[in-house]
């Protein structure tokens, strides 16, 4: 997914947004048809640029939303879930539609068979390592003392 990423998108944030959707909908015990308008309503959650990351066009400090977006992500995706729960409705295609995630997002690089290929028998999860601190997946040089 380099398009993204090159398109200047925080993929943590728009994948984030599904993920998070997608779990909020099993823990509320959505069915099949109130969790695809889960995702529906997602869509309008999806978003994120580097921008946090990379910094104000104007000052060059990035900003406390490189730390907050996720948050963010996650309200959402409980608030999808909860309003596809009382059958409030969304996109049927969201991920795959004209204008859905993929398209708009990616420009329709997705690989379907990458994606659902080995539903239910691979998991990603077990390739995902715990990060030792809060920080960017290593210790800074301020958490490195305080963990030792």
């Amino acid at each position: 997914m380099s398009i993204a990423k090159g398109a200047g998108w925080l993929t943590t944030d728009v994948f984030g947004t599904f993920g998070a959707t997608a779990a909020a909908g099993k823990l509320l015990g959505l069915d099949a048809e109130r969790l695809q308008n889960a995702f529906g309503i997602a869509l309008f959650e999806a978003a994120g640029t580097r921008e946090a990351y990379s910094g104000s066009s104007t000052t060059g400090r990035s900003t406390m939303m490189q730390t907050m977006s996720t948050g963010f992500r996650a309200k959402g995706a409980v608030f999808a879930a909860l309003m596809a729960q009382v059958d409030i409705t969304g996109p049927a295609d969201s991920l795959e539609g004209r204008t859905g995630l993929f398209n708009v997002y990616f420009k329709g690089a997705q690989d379907r068979t990458v994606l659902l290929g080995e539903l239910g028998e691979r998991f990603e999860s077990r390739n995902i390592g715990i990060k030792p601190s809060p920080g960017r997946g290593t210790r800074s040089p301020t958490w490195t003392p305080c963990a030792t």
